[in-house]
């Protein structure tokens, strides 16, 4: 018989800042932030520190989880998007963003991220080369967002934050449309059963309806509609 969770050591532990999210797994590496906020990769297995990169910023600070892709780890450190090579930690590229970013959302050879000035903006993973950029929301008197992760479902783009939710069509770079707060606020938009669930104030969006408009049914559901149970396990 197996053992419980309770009965189980601990492999390894490391100490990292307190307020970073969770780290990144691939390819048998651990990426994420230590407590110093330096970029790290850790052997899963062993927690053996493989390579260390980027400044010693002296304390914890809120940074957006790495993400890899490509033979890429791709972050956002303040105003700024970089490439890391996943063997070496060696700054591949780095690119000036308009504000703090999120995390990235690689996928078809892109990073995708949202940055505090409400900008989508498409990087190439390669060498971080900037494809191009669309605007999600107009904020008054130059106000910033707190940018959260986009996702996709392979053939739009979310972008998500206080400003509620964008759908962006990313081969014409076109703002589909636009939930503002008053409806769906903040939260990391996932993709699942053609709806885009969010945090925050809680809700659903249909996507099967091209405005992007919540059906009544759904519009404060705060968790993915039941399924009725089968006629087995009814009594």
């Amino acid at each position: 018989m197996g053992k419980g969770l309770a009965e189980v050591g601990s492999a390894w532990l490391s100490r990292n800042n307190p307020a970073a999210p969770s780290p990144v797994v691939a390819g048998g590496n651990l990426y994420g932030w230590n407590s110093r906020n330096v970029l790290c990769c850790w052997d899963a297995l062993t927690g053996g520190i493989r390579w260390q990169a980027g400044e010693d910023t002296g304390g914890p600070q809120v940074l957006p989880a790495p993400a890899v892709a490509d033979g890429v780890v791709i972050v956002t450190d303040l105003e700024q998007i970089r490439g890391h090579a996943v063997a070496t930690g060696a700054v591949l590229w780095s690119q000036t963003l308009p504000g703090n970013g999120s995390t990235v959302l690689p996928q078809g050879g892109v990073a995708y991220v949202v940055d505090a000035t409400g900008i989508l903006g498409a990087h190439r993973i390669q060498d971080g080369r900037r494809l191009w950029q669309t605007l999600l929301v107009q904020r008054e008197n130059g106000q910033r967002i707190d940018p959260i992760t986009p996702c996709s479902d392979g053939r739009t783009l979310y972008g998500a934050g206080d400003f509620g939710v964008s759908a962006i069509d990313p081969a014409s770079r076109r703002l589909l449309w636009n939930q503002g707060q008053d409806e769906v606020t903040g939260g990391v938009p996932v993709v699942s059963g053609g709806y885009l669930y969010t945090t925050g104030d809680g809700g659903v969006l249909d996507l099967t309806t091209p405005s992007g408009r919540a059906s009544t049914s759904s519009i404060r559901c705060t968790a993915p509609p039941r399924r009725p149970r089968s006629s087995s396990s009814i009594r």
